[in-house]
Formats: structure tokens, sequence, C-alpha cells
């Protein structure tokens, strides 16, 4: 008939000409939860609901009607709380007893299996064996763990079975159960979980060549995207001792994408049993593992472990003659150094570094050595040697691509310029810088930028952007938990309150700052600048003799660890 519209549901597109494809997605979290809770009141006019109980079962759902109205259902037996609780524990309780319920959507199990039965062979092999991954995968993976054919992959997807989009695909949680028991049931479990782990494995390694070249984000995502795959792996290696080592070169080559994602508790649950599993392995993988554990023990405060996993790393790479390793070993010793203020080490543990980083062509350890060295020289006053470093190290890591060794010259230049005044120079290089981090990832220097672009508008009397970048600097601090951090975050947001005259704001941030500093690991420059808004503080209050006995401290640690900056600084207020 001219002119007819149909307007026709189905779990496939019909495939005839004029057809056009309205494919219907879950529902969203707010559009869940309305539809569970009138559902529920229904049955039970009183139920009310607690909306974060109730989004956290509709997310278990997946956002699926059927499987929200089952749930519901149940609303006058069992709270939300425990039908969440039942379902992670994968105990029935999505029936319906409703007489008018077509027998398929008497369970949502059924539903599942009614859309199973439909498949012909090669869908329903392929269906079971996409339960091994997690979080999604890639057609690459799906090829290579299950022996995907593109068009059986398609038909699945079409028949609304698999997920897909951006180039990865899916299974809804509660389809994935199914699968996995079928997978389970036909006895490929075993065998298929042993292909996913090679396979993830072999990405990781790939991948940790990748994370320090001109690819770097292309694979940090890539991780990212995939991580909850290689966590699985993670975690199945933990509990197996094949004697192939599989768990330590998971965990060696990861070692560098925790650290560019702020995950450095994550990194350190897999590093460190890795590393005492191996005990005795004389492989750069291993040294890999130290390297990584080192880095991450010393960016969390823990110095005296960082500095044994360092140590034991130096000594294994010279035994291998490894020159990458021992220069990234003496960059760990270096930075451990310099938190404990013994800044002749670090500053010659870290030319030693870049020497080796040099004859080993290491690009990225190199920019990294370049790029810490110079934000050192600032804390002691030698501005052109900073900047002779950072340019280097930001001109090699620009011909690379290198992003994170961007961050580290730019920070250098940044630190630098905010510490001569110059401040556009300084906010531009701090821009730029937090721009490639949250790029990246990379929650601790985004602090550690946020934390100059707080000084520098505090300087130039911008407070409301400053009290902005301040409150982000702390609040990502504690994210990562980096005691260096929090104390820089607490000093900058105790400079905008001491700009706007609220000198009672700004005392208590100083001593939760200068008692945060005085557990270690935090340079004792910054303590200096610390103990110097104190007295400030203290002045300001009337109080000369505290404000006097503040500066004089915060004079004798500068001068301790040759900080002519904040000597220069210091020696000015108490001339005033």
């Amino acid at each position: 008939m001219s002119g007819l519209t149909c307007l026709v549901t189905s779990r496939e597109a019909l495939r005839i000409q004029g057809e056009h494809d309205y494919p219907l997605q879950p529902l969203a979290e707010a559009a869940a939860v309305d539809l569970f809770v009138q559902r529920a009141r229904r049955l039970d006019p009183n139920f009310e609901p607690d909306p974060g109980v109730v989004a956290q079962l509709c997310s278990r759902l997946d956002g699926i009607p059927l499987g929200i109205e089952l749930a519901a259902a149940r609303v006058r037996l069992l709270g939300a709380r425990e039908l969440l609780a039942r379902l992670e524990a994968r105990i029935p309780v999505l029936t319906s007893t409703a007489r008018d319920a077509p027998e398929r959507h008497r369970t949502l199990e059924a539903t599942i299996a009614w859309s199973y039965q439909l498949l012909d062979t090669e869908e329903r092999e392929l269906f079971a064996r996409l339960s091994i991954f997690l979080g999604g995968w890639t057609l690459e993976a799906a090829e290579d763990v299950c022996d995907a054919k593109i068009d059986v992959l398609e038909a699945l997807v079409d028949k609304s079975l698999v997920r897909s989009e951006r180039g990865r695909f899916d299974l809804f949680a509660t389809i994935r159960d199914h699968a996995a028991e079928r997978l389970r049931s036909d006895g490929n479990w075993e065998r298929t979980q042993d292909r996913h782990a090679t396979y993830y494995v072999a990405l990781v390694e790939r991948a940790e060549s990748q994370l320090t070249g001109p690819d770097q984000q292309v694979w940090v995502s890539r991780l990212a995207d995939d991580y909850e795959n290689v966590r699985a792996v993670l975690d199945r290696t933990a509990d197996t001792d094949a004697g192939d080592g599989l768990q330590l070169r998971l965990a060696a080559g990861l070692a560098l994408f925790w650290f560019l994602r702020g995950m450095f508790e994550e990194g350190l649950r897999w590093l460190e049993p890795a590393i005492a599993r191996s005990d005795g392995d004389r492989s750069r993988a291993r040294a890999m593992a130290l390297w990584g554990a080192a880095l991450l023990r010393a960016v969390t405060g823990d110095g005296g472990r960082s500095l044994a996993l360092a140590e034991e790393c130096l000594a294994l790479a010279r035994s291998l003659g490894d020159g990458s390793m021992t220069a990234r070993s003496l960059s760990d010793i270096g930075l451990l150094a310099f938190f404990r203020n013994d800044v002749g080490t670090a500053r010659s543990s870290f030319e030693e570094s870049i020497a080796f980083a040099r004859e080993a062509h290491d690009d990225w350890c190199l920019v990294d050595g370049l790029g810490t060295l110079g934000s050192i020289y600032p804390l002691q006053g030698e501005f052109d040697r900073s900047r002779v470093m950072a340019t280097e190290a930001l001109d090699l890591a620009q011909q690379n691509d290198d992003r994170q060794g961007m961050r580290q010259a730019l920070f250098a230049l940044a630190l630098c310029d905010a510490r001569l005044g110059h401040l556009d120079q300084a906010r531009k290089a701090a821009e730029e810088g937090l721009a490639i981090c949250r790029l990246l990832g990379d929650l601790f220097f985004c602090s550690y930028f946020l934390w100059i672009l707080a000084l520098v508008a505090t300087e130039a009397g911008d407070l409301t952007i400053a009290r902005v970048d301040a409150d982000e600097s702390l609040r990502l601090a504690k994210e990562v938990e980096a005691p260096l951090l929090i104390v820089c975050a607490l000093e900058a947001s105790a400079g905008v309150a001491l700009a706007e005259g609220d000198h009672g704001g700004a005392e208590p941030l100083l001593l939760s700052a200068m008692e945060i500093a005085s557990r270690g690991m935090v340079p004792s420059s910054y303590l200096a600048t610390v103990r110097r808004r104190l007295g400030e503080v203290a002045f300001a209050h009337g109080d000369t003799a505290s404000a006097r006995n503040h500066l004089e401290a915060s004079l004798s640690i500068a001068m301790e660890v040759g900080d002519t900056w904040g000597i220069d600084r210091t020696t000015e207020i108490l001339a005033r």
C-alpha cells in the first residue's frame, strides 16, 4: 500500500529495501532507576528506594528493561540491597510469575537461552568463546583468541548479542554470564583462557617498548581500554606458578603504564608479589619490575623500600650489562636522594644516569633525566643550568613525540620561570604541560602543574583562578596519595588564603603541610617555603616572636640545601 510505514521490533535487522534501523540502547541510569521504582511500587506502594543501591542494581542488569522489571518484582521479599548481593553472587532471582508473560520472558536466562537457540553452530561457538573477555575486545583479539570470522561476529552484532562501538566489541554482563556457562559446559574454558592469557601478555610486551616512543598515547589508551582483560590475566597468574614467568613479564611490562596513569598502589599490588616470586631470576624482566616498583614506592613516599628496590635493580642491570636499565635505576636513586635532601648524591646519580642513557640510546630515560635534573636546579637557584637542561630535554622529546618527556621538561621550565617571576612564561609552560598530562591521564603531574599555575595566578592577583587551580591540585594529590604533591597543594591553597587576607584559613593548611613534610620524602626546599608562609601568617597576627622563629627556621633549611632563591625571599621578609 502506497505511503504505508511499518514500525517493527526485532532482535536483528530484516535486511529489506527501504528499511531504516533504529538500534535500541540500554536505559540510561536515571531512566533505569525510574523504571525500577515504578515497577516496584506497583507491588509495594510504600517502597522507598536507596537511589545509589538501585543505580548499582540497574547497572548490574546492564540497563536492560526486562531484567529491571524482573528484579523489581522481587521487592516484596527482598530489598534492593539484598537483590544486588544475590545478583553479584549469581543466585537466581530474576523470574516472573505473571500469567500472561510469554515463556521466554519468564526469566532473563530464558530470554537469552531463546536467543541462543536461534543461532547456528558457528555463531554459538563464537558466542561462548567471547565470554572470556572482560571490558570488551578488538577484532584482532577475537580473531587471535577465539578464531573469530568477521562475518560470524557481525551476525552476533546484528542479533543484538554483541555490542559494537568505535572499533571495540563487548557483551552485556548478564549475557556474558550465560555465554560463559556454555563455554564451561563445552569443556573449552581452560583452553580459551590460556589463549586469552597468551594474547594479552604479548600485547603488554608489545606495548612496553611503545610507551617510551612517539606512539606513547596510542598505547597508553590501548592498555587502558584492555586493562580489565590484562587484570584478569594478572589475577589468574597470581593463583598459579607454572614456571613461565607470566606474572613477572606482565607486571614488568605494565610498570610505566601504571606510573603514567597514576595507578601507584595498583601497580605495587602486582609488581611486589611478582618480584617476590621471581627471587633468583636474573632476567631483564625482573630488573624492569624492580625499577618500576622502586619508582612507584618513591612517589608514594616509601623511601626506604624504594631505595632497596632501586639498588637491587642497579646491581642486576650492571651484571646484565644493560645500560638502559642501569640508567633508569640510577634515575630512581637520584630521585630518592633528592627526596631525602642529599642534593649532591641526587645530582651525581642523575648525571651518571644521563651518561648511561646517552650511551644506550635510551632517549626516554635521557629526556626524563635531563628534565628531572632541570627541575632540581631551580631549587638551588641555578636557573641558567636548569634552562639548558630543560631545553635539550624538550627538543629531544618533541623530536620523538615523547609526551611524558615533554611534560617533564615543561615542568622544569615552568618552575624555573615561576621562581624568576616570569609569570607569563611560567603560565604558558605550565598550561602546555597540564594539557599533555590530562591527555596522558597523568594525575601526578596534573597536580604538580596546577600547583605552579596556582602560585602564578596568586602572584598575578588572579585569586579566583588561583583558588580553582589550588583546589584541583589538592584533590588530585590526595587521589594519588603523594606526600610531596599534598604539601605543594596545601602551600598553594594557603598562599591564596593569605592573598585574600584569610590568615586564619591559611594557618591550618600550612601546619598540615608541615606535619606531612616532617614524615620525610618531601624535599626541604618545599618545607622551607611552608615555614616562610607560617612566618607571614604569624606576622599578620602580630606575633613577632613566632614569625621570627618560623622565618629563621625557613632560612636555616634553605641554607642547608643550598636553596638560594628561598634564602633571598626569607631574608627579604626578615629584613622587613
